[in-house]
């Protein structure tokens, strides 16, 4: 799940793994979810910044000092370089199977029928102006 801060993290729990970017500053309620769904078994994938101030610039390293411990399932992507290594490598911590695509450019989202968890609708663009052939790797039976 790609996450903003507008998202309640109470639904979070719905989720083996949680994206969220990050910056230099982060309301503290949020970073003390974020460390509660870690704590609670949940993968965070964080970045490319570990906030050191809350919503108001007041100094708040919560979520800084989590990541740092080395405790739990954490994920920093620092740059846009790193990203799909990061992605993978959290993807497969938190046991969630990774739709595999032929060409990086492609965006390829997954969404769940939170009513029927056998239905799945899987949205597959290609961002860029030139024809791409594309090829996509489901991580379960399509129909």
């Amino acid at each position: 799940m790609i996450s903003d801060t507008d998202l309640d993290p109470a639904r979070w729990g719905e989720r083996r793994i949680i994206v969220l970017p990050t910056l230099d500053y982060l309301d503290e309620k949020t970073q003390q979810s974020l460390v509660d769904f870690v704590a609670g078994g949940g993968c965070a994938v964080v970045g490319p910044k570990l906030p050191e101030l809350d919503s108001l610039m007041n100094p708040c390293t919560i979520l800084k000092d989590a990541v740092e411990s080395g405790q739990g399932k954490w994920f920093v992507v620092k740059d846009g370089d790193d990203a799909a290594s990061v992605l993978d490598q959290a993807c497969t911590a938190a046991e969630v199977d990774a739709v595999r695509k032929s060409d990086a450019r492609l965006d390829v989202v997954v969404h769940a029928d939170l009513a029927d968890e056998e239905r799945r609708v899987v949205f597959v663009a290609n961002p860029t102006a030139e024809a791409i052939e594309a090829r996509v790797e489901l991580p379960f039976e399509a129909d």
